[in-house]
């Protein structure tokens, strides 16, 4: 799941290659910001502006110690096959060493769980026993479940898994 994010701001970014952890929401108020718009983010704005971490700058926003991996598959069609909702199918997180990903079937139970070091398999070849590393699922999970919230998603706000209040 490791994406790769590239920017190229001749004059303001040294090259480099960047361990920050950058997701989807945090891509706009970030761009903003290094644009001289910081005051055009608007406050609805889900994302995170993460300039400063890009430019070596101190921040007062924390870099993220993980990014959600978030899938969608599509839900109720009606009788012009046209789809009316979404069904959250797949959610997941991403840290510095470890990748998870939790998925459901229509039932909202766990069809699949897939658990990486990724620091001794990069490439995610050989998915870790998550019943063996009970402790750590606790954090991954607790860590997602947090970033579900922020991000009020359906796992959180239907207490899918366990992932709400």
């Amino acid at each position: 799941m490791n994406v790769p994010f590239i920017i190229r701001y001749p004059g303001k970014l040294k090259p480099r290659v960047s361990d920050l952890m950058l997701s989807t929401p945090d891509i706009m108020p970030t761009l903003l910001s290094m644009a001289g718009l910081k005051t055009e983010i608007p406050s609805a704005v889900q994302g995170n502006d993460l300039a400063a971490h890009l430019s070596g700058k101190a921040s007062k926003v924390k870099a993220p110690k993980g990014v959600l991996y978030i899938r969608n598959n599509d839900g109720d069609v009606n009788e012009k096959d046209e789809v009316l909702n979404y069904f959250p199918v797949s959610r997941g997180i991403k840290t510095d060493r470890y990748t998870l990903a939790i998925t459901i079937d229509r039932n909202k139970k766990v069809k699949e769980i897939l658990l990486f070091d990724d620091k001794k398999d990069p490439y995610q070849m050989h998915p870790l026993d998550a019943n063996r590393h009970i402790s750590l699922m606790k954090r991954l999970t607790g860590q997602m479940k947090e970033l579900l919230k922020q991000a009020n998603d359906p796992w959180y706000r239907e207490n899918i898994l366990g992932m709400g209040e």
